[in-house]
Order: structure tokens, then sequence, then C-alpha cells
């Protein structure tokens, strides 16, 4: 018992010794976002904050606030008893996430998972999940990064439960 334990506080020692933040970014970013939410496809434009840390490790971690907003196809719309008497063709999401991964090629490029939550109004119905999905950041300059993200969610409303799945691509600008 007492060589696991001493086993566990070394690697726990060597671990946190890598454990120093080599760089602290937060960005503001905009992005297009290809979405469908209950079976019915969107095209949605979205706006958010984010901090991110790269540590000396090269691991990369980081959270991010979101908010967007778009329209659905309306030719899709045809779920019986579940949509809005305002026909309303709109959605709009205001979430947040949580990025754990790995920075290559001297934090130019960070791939990672995401743990998500999200309240979502959809056609005037209000829901809200939580998803996973992955990522990847490419930084083009000290300033500004392209991203590209998948996050499926399982979402729960009154009208009830239903899958949100987006792509999205966008643009970063990052300062320290």
């Amino acid at each position: 018992m007492k060589r696991l334990v001493l086993g566990a506080l070394t690697v726990s020692t060597l671990f946190l010794n890598n454990v120093s933040a080599r760089e602290t970014l937060m960005d503001i970013h905009l992005t297009g976002i290809s979405s469908t939410a209950a079976n019915i496809d969107a095209s949605e434009i979205g706006i958010g904050y984010g901090v991110s840390v790269y540590l000396d490790n090269s691991i990369f971690w980081g959270v991010s606030f979101d908010f967007s907003a778009g329209k659905l196809d309306n030719s899709q719309i045809k779920i019986e008893n579940k949509t809005s008497t305002k026909n309303d063709d709109s959605i709009y999401n205001a979430g947040g996430d949580f990025k754990l991964g790995y920075a290559l090629f001297n934090n130019k490029l960070a791939v990672y998972g995401i743990g998500s939550g999200i309240y979502q109004s959809i056609g005037g119905i209000d829901g809200a999940g939580f998803g996973y999905g992955a990522g990847a950041d490419y930084r083009i300059t000290d300033n500004i990064a392209l991203n590209v993200e998948y996050k499926t969610y399982s979402m729960t409303s009154n009208y009830g439960d239903y899958d949100y799945d987006r792509v999205s691509t966008g643009i970063k600008y990052t300062f320290k």
C-alpha cells in the first residue's frame, strides 16, 4: 500500500512540475453554423468569447461561451403538434463548452474534445441539453485563428426529446 501511495505521489509530482501554463489567450470569435434540430436543417451565425490555456507539456484546455441565431428550413417544418402557433422559423442558442486536447507545432494547431451544454429556442419552443464533440484550431498568426467544430446534443423540451447536431467554422481574434 505504501508503495502504491508513494508511486502515485511521484507520478503526480512529475506531472505537476510539467503543468505550468506557457500561454493563456482570450478570444472573440465569429462562426457560421450548419445544423439539424429535430430533423430540420438550419443555418446560423454565432458570436462568442473564449479562454484557452496552452501548458508546457502541450496539453490544451479552454472554455468558451457562445450565442447563435438563425433560420430553419421552412420546407421541412412539418412536425405534428410540435410547432409554435406563431409559425416561427427562428432558432436561437446560448451555450458553453469545455475543451481538452493537445497542441501541436508550437501551439499553432490544437485538436480537442468538447463537453457542452446549451439552451435553445427552436420555432418558439424552448429546450436544453448536454452534448459532446470535437474540434481543431489553427493559428494563422499570433492573433488570428481558424476553427472547425462538430457537436451533437441530446435535447429535452416540453414537446419531447430531440437531437441537435451542428458543424461550425469560424475565425477567432485572440489576445493576451
